[in-house]
Formats: structure tokens, sequence, C-alpha cells
């Protein structure tokens, strides 16, 4: 994991990121403090790139990408952020990058880590009802139980894809093209995964999420192995910075699955003059804005909707002098009135959180010169950084914090950088760095 943050205003453009990578072993969690997360994206004009969650594209780590295509790039500028970013994508879904061995084990290493997904899912059900905490119940046949649950388990799961939307990006008949190239191969894993005589409905179920995993995005599921790729600054003709940001999967069948992050996607006009941006761990930046941590937020949400939900049934116990038809009708008004008494406080609650802390911050941003810009983004990753080693939790954040700032006039400029090598030491790198650029 990571923390990143942008912080724009009408001067530029603050990037931060921390140098903490997770790396998950079968024997446990391995946390180095070295990644280099932010990079420039072009050696001759304003634009750069940050990288979150997964380090690596299709096996390939994404320093090695973006230095390529920094050189496959060379002098070209485009007229718009945008330009720059669908061209960098357009380089990434590239099949002499990504050859196509590569994209099949990608293909069957997603469906085969799904279906593993789908066991633990099951278990966990199957758990539910043979807990040994509850009171009379006698421990049913486990097979015969999970023969029960597993139908139900891949046809909750079979709807939430059916109706997730198509990534506009891919082939509307890619998910039939993966059925019939890798029907022996998602055969043998529902064989391997599942219980004997599954019925041939989840059979054909499971063969069709397998398609889906591929050109659809469902809102409650994401995969584990995803990246975040946030490209920012400006084009030739962009007067104020932008920031652009994709959450990415992978190449199959020569086809890039990604989307674009609506919530993390933002331009600086003559109306919008300031924002601040984080990426990947945005716990500590949240509750900076908003002054109040997003967990306690939901806490305290689900608290006072879920006390409300049970006021209507206590006040209709206590009224004896109606009758059952008379109760039912008073219930459905107080559930309505409840609900519309929520909501007025959840949209007030947020308006003070904004009018009393995001607003004023979000204010003075959009004055602060360039060198406060950069400041104000390494402090908040070090915020982060310092709640991960001040509680419990694994130090998930941390390391040095590389930060720069891209300006209209100054283009891209690093404020802090770390290097693995000693400087002095290494001469011959920063000449071939400035040769590369003459």
């Amino acid at each position: 994991m990571t923390a990143e943050i942008a912080i724009l205003n009408k001067e530029g453009v603050a990037l931060a990121s921390d140098s903490a990578v997770t790396m998950t072993l079968p024997t446990g969690a391995k946390i180095k403090q070295s990644a280099n997360k932010l990079f420039a994206l072009s050696k001759f004009h304003p634009v750069g790139i940050m990288i979150f969650g997964n380090a690596a594209f299709m096996g390939i780590p994404w320093e090695i990408i973006i230095k390529i295509y920094r050189k496959t790039l060379k002098k070209r500028k485009f007229d718009e952020l945008g330009q720059y970013a669908n061209h960098f994508l357009k380089y990434i879904n590239n099949r002499n990058l990504i050859p196509e061995s590569v994209q099949e084990k990608f293909v069957k290493d997603t469906i085969n880590s799904y279906f593993i997904f789908f066991q633990i899912l099951i278990r966990t059900e199957l758990m539910k009802v043979i807990s040994p905490e509850k009171e009379n119940i006698s421990v049913p046949n486990i097979k015969d139980e999970m023969k029960k649950i597993t139908p139900k388990v891949i046809d909750e799961h079979y709807k939430m894809w059916k109706n997730a939307k198509h990534s506009a990006v891919i082939n509307k008949n890619c998910s039939i093209t993966i059925k019939k190239k890798y029907k022996k191969f998602i055969t043998e894993l529902i064989n391997k995964h599942f219980v004997e005589n599954l019925n041939l409905d989840s059979k054909n179920k499971l063969h069709e999420i397998a398609g889906f995993l591929f050109c659809k995005f469902p809102d409650n599921i994401q995969n584990p192995d995803i990246a975040g790729i946030v490209i920012s600054g400006y084009g030739d003709k962009d007067l104020f910075p932008c920031v652009k940001t994709f959450i990415i999967e992978g190449v199959v069948e020569n086809q890039l699955k990604y989307y674009v992050d609506e919530h993390k996607t933002f331009k600086i006009t003559f109306d919008r003059e300031a924002r601040v941006i984080p990426f990947a761990q945005e716990d500590m930046v949240e509750t900076f804005m908003y002054g109040m941590h997003p967990l306690n937020r939901i806490f305290h949400f689900d608290f006072i909707n879920g006390m409300l939900e049970k006021y209507p049934d206590e006040i209709i116990k206590n009224l004896d002098k109606y009758n059952d038809k008379e109760k039912e009708k008073l219930l459905k008004k107080l559930v309505k009135s409840n609900k519309r008494i929520f909501d007025n406080y959840t949209n007030q609650f947020g308006k003070f959180a904004v009018k009393n802390h995001s607003r004023d911050i979000h204010r003075v941003v959009s004055m602060l010169p360039k060198d406060e810009l950069a400041s104000m983004a390494e402090s908040l990753v070090n915020l982060t950084s310092f709640k991960r080693k001040v509680s419990m939790e694994m130090e998930t954040v941390g390391g040095p914090v590389d930060v720069a700032v891209i300006s209209k006039g100054d283009g891209f400029v690093w404020i802090k950088r770390k290097h693995y090598f000693n400087k002095d030491l290494n001469p011959q790198f920063f000449k071939n760095y400035n040769m590369e650029v003459e």
C-alpha cells in the first residue's frame, strides 16, 4: 500500500509519494521502504505520473515501462493533458510490450484466483452454519451443506457480474471469446475447486463469470492486483494544471482493461481554483480535510440509521388503541419519515464539514505559492506515515517522501528525490540523463 497526494491551484500541481511497498508472500508480508512511485512522464514537457496499487503491470515494473515510454515519447508534445494520458495507455496496450503468452497467463491466473476467492466465501458461509457457538443446532453433514451453499454463492456473484457495467474500452464480444478460448481450462478449474455433482446451471454461471472478469467492473469487487496511475500537469494549450486518474487491470486479447476514476480526475479552471486529491490510503487526509476519520463517520451514520430504523417498531408496539391495519399504515409513515430525517441529517452533516473544514482549506490552497504547495503535499503524506507508526497497524506508508512540482513555466521540478545510489560516486548517471535531454 501507499499514500500519495496531488494538490492543485492555478500556480501548478504538487505531487508527493511515500516509498513503502508491501510484498505479499505465502509465508507472510514484507514491507520495503525504497520504492519509486513518482516520475516525470516527459523529460521535455510539464507532465508527471504517479503509481499506486500494484508495483508492476503484467509482470513488468512500472518504473521500467515509464522510462522506456519516456524514450519513445522523446520531444513529442500534445495540446491537452488527456492526450498524453491516452498516448501512454495506447503504449502499454501494445502486443510488443505484452506478448500473447503473458496475456494468456494473466487470464488463467485471474480466473484461478477468483475461483479460490469463491472457496473462501463458501467456507465463510459454511462456518456460520456449523459454528459451535450456536446452541441447539446439530452439526450437519458438511458435504450436504456445501452442496446447498455453493450454488447460492455462485448465483449471487453471477447476478452481480451480469448487472455490472461493461467496460467502455473493451470489445463487447470479449467475454464470449474468453469463454470459448479457455473453456477446457475453466472446466478443469471448476472440477478442481468446487464440490462434486455441482449442478449444470451453476457450472454455466461460473463459465459466464470467467468471461465477465475481463470486460466488466462491478461496484463491490475489485481485483487486488489492479494499479492506479495518476497523470498530471499540462498539455501545450492547457493554461491551468489537470489530474487524470486511471484504474488499470491488464491486457486481454490485446485489449487494455481500465477505467477513468472520475472522482480523482480534476482540472483547475477560473471557477475551480484548488483541489486536494489523496490516493491509496486516504484516511488521514480525509480526517484533515473534513474533521472526522472516515471509519468514525461510517460508524456514526450506521449507528444513527440503525437507531432510526428500530424506532418505529418500538412506537408501534406501545400503541394499544390501534388495530393491526392501522398500525401497519402508521409504521409505513414512520419509516418514510425516518428516512427523510436521516437523509437530511447526512446532508447537513456533509455541508457542515465542507463549511467548517474543507472549504477554508481549499481557499488557502488556491493562494499558495509553488514551494508551499510542495510542503503541504509532503506534510500530508508524512501525516499518514506517522499515524501508521504510532498505531498497531502495519507500517504500509513510510520511507522517504518524493516531492515534485509541475508548473506551466518551469515544467517538472523535483523538490525531494531519493536515489538508491550515492550521487557523488555516479556522475555518469546525471551526465547520461542530461545528454538525453540535449
